[in-house]
């Protein structure tokens, strides 16, 4: 196994003056007295191996909804090469990888494993999304008193390049409208695993004990971890994403969904509301039938192909091999700055 050169380590970059987090810290005091809120998290991460400018600019937009929100975040970026592409003001966890793959859930596990341990809810929010309603984290906290696991929105709108956050038109070619996965379950459970219009991800919450037993699945480098997790939630194991993986790939899968889904058996929450996700390139281009025949063309294995480094991120165990060089390729093809 070919030996894995790290880069010089990234210290936690703290932009604010004095304002430095350190594993463990007490939550920040801006919830100070907000009893309802106080054991909850939000996290997200950043990671742009292609430095398109659509997410960073997503990136900035969802990072001041939340601030005029008055909901904290903790954020984790990583980078591949070049400069760091976070602003002041944030807490950010920085740390790096020479890899380009998908590392959102291997970034999220990162940081959820380093949240005080005052935090008993923990909601992972994508980086590209506005939330219509600044009280979802308030209710989908509450949602989780009944529920393992809550998709903070019932409807999501994916927005085009050109329509404002506040477009609806969701009949025009501006907008997209999808529903969230226990919507679905509820209202047409048939369409439940139509995940064109169930959509898998964007926002979840789930109890931080569930999350230290099982962490999110993180070892899909092309993206599609998060519809993994709703069939592990749900216990599909006969859904064709999952019966077409290689060996190696279904049976480190099966590993990891197997006892998630013991703590979750479909009991799925979601909360009233609309979520927006703001554009970065066109969603034809994210090719998703494509990157999975990627992992069959090369008989994919994650406790092969892939090894963690001393910031914990994911590395190839061979960086020039055909696979690599396929996922490289696979991003570079999203040109998410180009309708």
């Amino acid at each position: 196994m070919p030996l894995i050169v790290d880069p010089p380590p990234i210290e936690p970059l703290f932009l604010s003056p004095g304002d430095v987090w350190r594993p463990g810290d007490i939550w920040p005091p801006v919830l100070a007295g907000q009893n309802s809120l106080a054991n909850v998290a939000v996290v997200t991460c950043h990671f742009n191996p292609c430095a398109y400018r659509a997410p960073v600019r997503n990136l900035q937009r969802f990072l001041q909804r939340m601030e005029q929100d008055a909901l904290p975040v903790w954020m984790i970026e990583l980078v591949v090469s070049g400069e760091a592409e976070t602003t002041p003001g944030q807490r950010v966890r920085q740390v790096r990888s020479q890899s380009v793959l998908w590392h959102k859930e291997r970034l999220l596990n990162r940081l959820i494993e380093e949240l005080p341990p005052s935090i008993e809810k923990v909601f992972w929010v994508d980086a590209d999304l506005l939330f219509d309603d600044a009280t979802w984290l308030m209710r989908g906290a509450a949602a989780l008193d009944e529920f393992p696991v809550v998709q903070p929105f019932r409807e999501a709108i994916h927005l085009a390049c050109d329509a404002g956050e506040s477009d609806d038109d969701t009949t025009s070619n501006k907008a997209r409208a999808m529903v969230s996965i226990a919507h679905a379950r509820r209202s047409h459970p048939a369409r439940s695993e139509d995940f064109g219009w169930a959509h898998p991800g964007f926002a979840w919450g789930a109890r931080r004990e569930i999350l230290a037993r099982h962490g999110l699945y993180d070892r899909h480098p092309l993206g599609s971890n998060d519809t993994l997790m709703v069939l592990a939630m749900t216990g599909s194991w006969g859904h064709p994403l999952v019966a077409h993986f290689p060996v190696g790939m279904r049976r480190d899968y099966l590993k990891w969904a197997e006892p998630f889904y013991d703590d979750v058996r479909g009991r799925i929450g979601d909360i009233s509301g609309i979520v927006r996700h703001l554009w970065h390139g066109s969603l034809r281009k994210r090719a998703y039938a494509v990157r999975e025949q990627i992992l069959r063309e090369h008989n994919f294995d994650p406790a092969a192909e892939l090894i963690k480094n001393i910031h914990e991120c994911w590395e190839w165990t061979t960086p020039d091999s055909p696979l690599a060089r396929a996922v490289k390729t696979y991003f570079q093809e999203r040109r998410e700055d180009q309708r």
